[in-house]
């Protein structure tokens, strides 16, 4: 083999390693971003499920565990903001407050990083956080430029708008329906019991059976009065 044939032959090995190592160099970018899609939705996961059990301070950590392997995303600093908003602690809403403030710096157009904040700052005292309260405009005119009108997201705006508006009366009025509304179903758990008692014992007599009849009464007529003062506004 002559020396050009040898140079041609060394060219030819070179240029098939530099394309295998491109090929190979795309399958592990494929393989990893595969696995940090994977991993996303089952911190997302995660998050839900123990947001929806009360379990705020797990879904931070878990949150952030999710934010620290897979990197940047959206969903997982609303998990993050909404578990500190849940608090309703000045110090966690400022901790929520930062959380939507990066999510939106790397998906400024994610509309459910929009929502949560513009929700949290709905809820901001405009005396104590001027700044937090003055965002509201903003968001509000940003998330109508993304969210066609009647989708899910612009609803949900409506909804927390409302709520915001209400005023003091209207929260006491709210408060008083669900303490009503426990005492209601505390009464009526304690009636069933009482009626299971009277059912397997023997020698009960009539004004036992009428007292809890009144009972029952009383249960059906706070349901109904409950109505007349539930809240029509809707809740974020």
């Amino acid at each position: 083999m002559t020396s050009e044939n040898v140079a041609e032959h060394e060219a030819v090995e070179a240029a098939a390693a530099v394309s295998a190592k491109a090929v190979d160099d795309q399958l592990i970018d494929e393989l990893v971003t595969r696995a940090q899609a994977e991993g996303l939705q089952l911190y997302a996961q995660q998050c839900s499920e123990l947001y929806t059990a009360g379990g705020f301070a797990a879904v931070r950590r878990t949150a952030q565990a999710g934010l620290d392997q897979v990197g940047p995303t959206a969903v997982l600093y609303r998990w993050l903001g909404l578990a500190h908003a849940a608090e309703d602690e000045d110090d966690h809403d400022a901790a929520a407050e930062r959380a939507y403030q990066q999510g939106l710096a790397s998906a400024p157009d994610d509309l459910g990083l929009l929502v949560c904040y513009l929700e949290l700052c709905l809820r901001a005292d405009a005396f104590d956080y001027p700044a937090r309260a003055g965002r509201v405009a903003t968001l509000r005119a940003r998330i109508d430029e993304l969210a066609p009108a009647r989708s899910p997201e612009r609803e949900h705006v409506d909804d927390a708008l409302s709520w915001a508006g209400r005023g003091y009366w209207d929260d006491l009025v709210a408060a008083a329906g669900r303490g009503e509304l426990r005492q209601a179903e505390s009464a009526e758990l304690s009636d069933r019991v009482a009626s299971a008692l009277r059912t397997g014992s023997t020698g009960t007599d009539s004004s036992t059976a009428a007292g809890e009849d009144r009972s029952r009464q009383q249960v059906g007529r706070r349901g109904r009065n409950l109505t007349k003062h539930m809240p029509t506004w809707g809740g974020a």
